[in-house]
């Protein structure tokens, strides 16, 4: 209360009101009190509070800490006891990787095994279909070290077990490989990169290659390798190599064993006169070309007199995106006068043309390809009226003038098993009529 009126009631002498006065001024402290007291209580138990959490923070810190450190000690137990063992034992490599820090090196690695499941089937026109016994062609890869690769493939159906390839590359430098053993004779493009079921499209071999350019394998020593012109995108292509040569299983005694190119040379190898061959080609790998030429100089043919042939060959090619186009031509000179009473010459050509729209989001459409195909074949020296055409394996072998239609379409399962189907149109001239249209089948697995 203030002073004033206290004064102004004692003046008045009024006691009692100066009481009551008095008595509301405690009351008024008391409350005061009571406020300051809980507030004060509120502020304690606040601090109280704040300060436990500041307790139980540090415990956490120094828990953690501790426990920091005895993770640092830990790693540190462990990194030295990984360094000791390195010390001892080597680092964990790769058997191939591992192998060239050893003092021995021993020439051991995983073999590689590859390989290729085959099914055939044909149909010539008013005639029954026949499947073909399926091949089965295992190919053998061990990498003895950076130096030195071993190769084999083996074809194994019910005419027995053959070898198309058994050889040894020594890697000699970055732009030269040295080949010894069988390889695959490098005439053209088609018979060394194409000639396997699972890439070429279509379910057989173009015409040329029947009764004008064998597909063939060799017995003997290759040099090969490519290397970039400067600083140009193209890469040269260098191939020169010689072996046993080719030659009939015996003297051919009639026109036809003379005119079959696949009898002449189907036989043991000829180990008394060797071939010589070699193929010069370019690749541009951003363009997607490729191209060469090709010769070969095979020695006598057979165990009678010394009549040989040889020939030259062109191929050109295209891969890039969605499409695949080849090209290939080819010139044999054969000698065989002392057979039929005069020489033999032999032209083909085939051009190819695939195309398969990867592009596509559609899953069955991205997955099918179709391909179209033209050969030709002409022949000068082989009398066409002398031929016994049961003689050849079949009516497309017999090497009279011709060309060949054939379409064809592909079902990719996977990128190396394929479902292959093809209508093949063969057209004689000079009046012939084989009457050999086919339908061919072909599924094809690679693993």
């Amino acid at each position: 209360m203030p002073a004033a009126a206290l004064e102004a009631a004692e003046q008045a002498g009024d006691l009692p009101k100066r009481v009551e006065l008095l008595q509301k001024q405690l009351d008024v402290q008391q409350k005061l009190i009571e406020l300051l007291r809980s507030q004060m209580k509120k502020q304690g138990s606040a601090a109280v509070e704040e300060l436990q959490l500041k307790v139980a923070t540090l415990e956490s810190r120094s828990k953690q800490a501790a426990q920091r450190d005895q993770d640092v000690a830990q790693a540190l137990d462990n990194l030295t006891e990984h360094l000791d063992a390195e010390e001892r034992n080597g680092p964990r490599l790769p058997a191939t990787l591992k192998e060239l820090f050893l003092p021995s090196r021993p020439n051991e690695t995983p073999l590689s095994i590859y390989g290729q499941f085959l099914e055939n089937f044909t149909q010539f026109n008013a005639k029954p279909g026949v499947f073909s016994t399926p091949d089965f062609s295992p190919f053998f890869f061990l990498q003895l070290n950076d130096q030195f690769l071993l190769a084999a493939n083996i074809d194994i159906n019910n005419s027995g077990v053959s070898v198309a390839e058994a050889q040894a590359n020594w890697f000699a430098t970055d732009w030269l490989t040295v080949v010894v053993g069988r390889y695959l004779t490098p005439i053209g493009f088609f018979n060394e990169r194409l000639n396997h079921e699972w890439i070429n499209r279509l379910p057989d071999v173009p015409l040329m290659f029947r009764q004008v350019s064998p597909l063939t394998s060799t017995d003997g020593v290759m040099l090969r390798g490519a290397k970039y012109l400067g600083c140009w995108p193209v890469k040269l292509e260098y191939m020169l190599y010689g072996g046993n040569g080719l030659q009939a299983s015996a003297v051919p005694a009639t026109p036809s064993a003379v005119a079959d190119l696949e009898n002449i040379t189907g036989g043991p190898d000829e180990t008394n006169v060797k071939a010589l061959g070699g193929r010069l080609g370019f690749w541009v790998p951003e363009w997607g070309l490729t191209g060469g030429v090709s010769a070969y100089f095979n020695g006598r043919y057979s165990a009678g007199p010394s009549d040989q042939f040889n020939l030259w060959q062109l191929d050109l090619g295209y891969r890039k995106g969605n499409w695949d186009a080849r090209f290939e031509y080819a010139d044999t000179y054969q000698q065989a006068a002392s057979y039929i009473g005069n020489n033999i010459r032999r032209w083909g050509l085939y051009t190819q043309l695939a195309y398969r729209p990867y592009h596509l989001d559609h899953c069955i459409l991205r997955n099918l390809e179709v391909a179209v195909r033209y050969s030709r074949v002409w022949f000068h020296g082989i009398d066409p009226t002398q031929l016994d055409v049961t003689a050849f394996a079949s009516l497309v072998d017999v090497p009279v003038n011709r060309d060949q239609w054939t379409f064809g379409v592909n079902y990719y399962f996977y990128p190396s098993t394929a479902l292959r189907l093809a209508y093949e149109i063969n057209h004689e001239f000079n009046g012939i009529n084989l009457h050999d249209n086919v339908f061919l089948g072909q599924f094809v697995w690679a693993f």
